[in-house]
C-alpha cells in the first residue's frame, strides 16, 4: 500500500503545468530522431544592495513541452477526462513494473554497494503516443544517508567508481527500453510527461 500512494504522489506531481501559450526554448534531436522542444527559462532584472548595479538572472526551469511538433501533454486537475481510476491503476501498475525491471538489473551490484540510500532520478520524462519512453534526464544513482532525501539537496556520498559505472549503465540500458501505456486524450493517444525515482537502502 505504501508503495502505491508513493507512486501515486509522483504521478500527481506532473498536474498543474499548462503547455498553452508558453514560449518555446531550446530544442533537441534524440539519438532516435526525435525533436523534443522546451520551454524557455524566464529572466529578469535584480538590484544588486548597496550598489548601483543590475544583474538579470535567470529563473524558473526547462520543462519539455512538443515532441515531434505536437503538444506534450500535462495532467491537469480541472475535470480532466484522463484523470480517472483505470487510467492512474495503469499507472502506477507501469511504474511499479518499471521497478522491478530497474531493480533486477542491478541485483549483483547492489550487493556490493556501501551501506546508504540510493536514488536514482529519471526527470523530464517524455512518453510518446505509443507508450515508449523516448527521453529522460538523470544524474546517474546518488548515495546519501540514511535520513537525507532528495529536497534535502545534501551531499552526495562515495561510491566505488567502477562499481557506480557499471550501475549507470545498466540502469540506462534498462530505462532506455521501459514502455508504459499510451494516453487517451479525447480519444486520441497522445505525448505525455513523467517523473520517477527508483530508491533502495543497502543496511
Amino acid at each position: 500500500m505504501k508503495r502505491i500512494i508513493v507512486l501515486a504522489l509522483t504521478l500527481f506531481t506532473i498536474n498543474g503545468y499548462a503547455v498553452d501559450n508558453i514560449v518555446t526554448g531550446k530544442t533537441i534531436t534524440t539519438p532516435k530522431g526525435d525533436v523534443i522542444s522546451f520551454s524557455a527559462i524566464g529572466s529578469k532584472p535584480v538590484h544588486i544592495a548597496n550598489s548601483n548595479t543590475t544583474k538579470t538572472i535567470a529563473y524558473g526551469e526547462e520543462k519539455p513541452i512538443l515532441l515531434n511538433g505536437n503538444n506534450i501533454y500535462y495532467v491537469k486537475d480541472d475535470n480532466d477526462t484522463v484523470n480517472n481510476s483505470r487510467n492512474w491503476q495503469q499507472w502506477i501498475d507501469a511504474h511499479i513494473a518499471a521497478e522491478k525491471k530497474l531493480n533486477n538489473a542491478i541485483k549483483k551490484e547492489k550487493k556490493q554497494l556501501p551501506k546508504g540510500t540510493y536514488y536514482y532520478t529519471m526527470k523530464n520524462m517524455v512518453i510518446n503516443a505509443a507508450g515508449e519512453l523516448v527521453y529522460y534526464e538523470t544524474d546517474g544513482i546518488v548515495r546519501r544517508r540514511y535520513t537525507e532525501t532528495t529536497r534535502q539537496h545534501p551531499g552526495k556520498l562515495m561510491i566505488p567508481a567502477k562499481l557506480e559505472q557499471n550501475i549507470n549503465e545498466k540502469l540506462k540500458a534498462t530505462a532506455d527500453k521501459l514502455t508504459y501505456n499510451a494516453m487517451i486524450v479525447g480519444g486520441k493517444a497522445t505525448a505525455y510527461y513523467n517523473y520517477y525515482t527508483l530508491n533502495f537502502s543497502v543496511k
